[in-house]
């Protein structure tokens, strides 16, 4: 897809302060101010690649996928990804993080 030019000048549309920063939404070329962006794409989905032993580490590039109430299959974006901008983990914290009291699951 880089080498066919598919991401030249695409915005980065979706930013969460200490997040995440996400892009690849083929609609956001040009797009004027104030337009809902995120729902672009290739016009496929690739197989889910959730790890469980993984987590999302500052820095990391991710796969973007839609909800699981609209993706029970989990299925990622064929083209819309995002870049991790969080805090880095310390060690002392990672069980903390990765069995959270609130979501009680392995983090991914």
């Amino acid at each position: 897809m880089v080498n066919e030019s598919f991401y030249d000048n695409t915005l980065f549309h979706r930013v969460i302060k200490d997040f995440m920063i996400q892009g690849g939404d083929p609609n956001s070329k040009g797009a004027a101010a104030g337009i809902a962006l995120g729902e672009g794409g290739p016009g496929y989905t690739i197989e889910a690649e959730i790890k469980t032993n993984l987590y999302h580490k500052k820095g990391a590039l991710c796969a973007a996928r839609q909800g699981d109430n609209v993706n029970p299959e989990k299925r990622s974006s064929g083209s819309q990804f995002y870049v991790v901008t969080g805090k880095p983990i310390k060690k002392k914290n990672w069980n903390k993080w990765k069995f959270s009291k609130i979501d009680k699951r392995k983090m991914v």
